[in-house]
Formats: C-alpha cells, structure tokens, sequence
C-alpha cells in the first residue's frame, strides 16, 4: 500500500486508503457533488459491467465508510438508489 494514499479525518485521525479507494475519492471529488452513474464509476475503476464490478463497487463504498466511522466521522458520500453515486458535500484537498 503506497503511504502518501491516506485521508485524515476532521479530527485529523488519519485513514489508510488502498489505490481504488483512493481512485474512487479523487473521481469523486473531480465530480463535486454530481450524482455519478455506477456505470462511469465501474469504467473510471477499470471494473467490469456486470454483478462482479457492482459488487465490488458496493464493496468498495462499505469500507470508505467503515473507516470513516471508525475514526469517529462520516464519509459524505450519498447513494442515490438505482442511479450510483454523488458526495452530499465537496470535499477539500489539502
């Protein structure tokens, strides 16, 4: 894992992130707060489009937020059911 791929929390806790997961907060952010298809998500991740690619997307956003929580915080990304994916608010990089 490439050290310098960490988030830090509002509390400053930092979080370890792997290369998609980085991948995915940097597209995100490039987005601001448009809702983003599953589908131009699953082809930015080089993910196939198919039940494997979802589910590993699904997978993906379970643990952005899992880390998040456990450092006492929230990831401000928003499910928009049946469509894919927007942040509820933008994201600043320091």
């Amino acid at each position: 894992m490439k050290s310098d791929w960490v988030l830090r929390s509002p509390s400053n806790i930092p979080i370890q992130l792997t290369s998609k997961e980085y991948e995915l907060i940097m597209f995100l952010i490039q987005q601001d707060t448009a809702v983003i298809s599953r589908a131009e998500i699953l082809k930015h991740l080089d993910y196939p489009y198919n039940e494997y690619g979802s589910l590993a997307l699904k997978s993906l956003v379970y643990r952005l937020r899992k880390k998040m929580d456990d450092a006492g915080c929230t990831f401000p990304i928003k499910t928009i059911h049946g469509t894919g994916y927007a942040l509820s608010s933008p994201i600043s990089i320091a």
